[in-house]
């Protein structure tokens, strides 16, 4: 927690990269599979994630509103549990609440997630920095344990949900 509140976005990616590698989900999710476009090779992937919800329509669509209240209840109960004052476990729970929706805003929704095709972005390292230029790869690929050389290639599934994690980061 003090990692995000000095702000510190490579020793938060860090931080991820390494909880990634202890199985606790994050900002994006990595994994190694077989790349869908050469069969005789293995690639990473990298898919969106950070959500506390289930997909991005719950962050939006009217028949979630009662999940959304109990969800940000939860949220505050969780911080009053982890010793935060009723007021700063609200503002805290709200703080992640309005993160986790707007990266939402960037998921793509279910029916996307299933286009062969546009979940098919084959990039370089220099590509993946443009999609993405305030995610620190290096720092995550360090966390996660991963050698630099794992993060040369890989496919993006989601593009414009790394573009909207790289501006949440920058703000």
């Amino acid at each position: 927690i003090g990692v995000v509140a000095e702000r510190d976005v490579p020793r938060l990616l860090e931080l991820l990269g390494r909880l990634q590698r202890e199985g606790v989900g994050g900002a994006v999710e990595a994994f190694v599979s077989t790349d869908k476009k050469n069969a005789d090779a293995y690639v990473v992937y990298l898919e969106q994630s950070g959500l506390g919800l289930p997909d991005e329509a719950y962050y939006t669509a009217e028949q979630h509103a009662g999940v959304r209240e109990a969800y940000r209840e939860h949220l505050t109960r969780m911080f009053t549990l982890a010793g935060a004052s009723a007021e700063d476990a609200a503002r805290e729970a709200r703080d992640v609440y309005a993160l986790q929706e707007a990266l939402a805003g960037g998921h793509w929704d279910r029916v996307r997630c299933r286009d062969a095709v546009a979940t098919y972005t084959r990039v370089d390292r220099a590509g993946l920095e443009q999609l993405a230029p305030g995610y620190d790869w290096e720092a995550w690929a360090r966390g996660a344990g991963a050698p630099d050389v794992a993060l040369e290639a890989a496919v993006v599934r989601q593009p414009s949900y790394l573009q909207r994690l790289s501006q949440q980061l920058a703000e």
